[in-house]
């Protein structure tokens, strides 16, 4: 079972997303922390599953901020593995495939 958690020290960038935007990535991993006047992350999501643990992030927007939620991007993957990169692309690909 995804499990959602902000407890996510200790990962490190592993990949990233596909372009897509802040709102695809909320539909499937939920709301994300913000960080208002953040420094080098302003928006993170962070998911557990079985072993795997899988953070989604911008990375040094500094004045652009928080992105927009139909701003398309690629979004850092952080992780302790590529399985972190595997787990959010699979996760992106199906919600995609459901909306259809």
């Amino acid at each position: 079972m995804l499990k959602r958690t902000q407890e996510v020290s200790g990962t490190s960038l592993q990949g990233y997303t596909h372009p897509t935007t802040r709102a695809q990535i909320t539909a499937v991993l939920g709301e994300p922390v913000v960080y208002e006047g953040g420094d080098k992350v302003t928006i993170q999501w962070g998911v557990i599953l079985g072993s795997t643990v899988a953070t989604v992030y911008d990375w040094k927007r500094y004045k652009a901020g928080t992105p927009a939620n139909d701003e398309v991007m690629a979004y850092n993957i952080g992780g302790n593995d590529q399985n972190a990169v595997l787990l959010v692309d699979t996760l992106i690909k199906l919600s995609q495939k459901l909306a259809i």
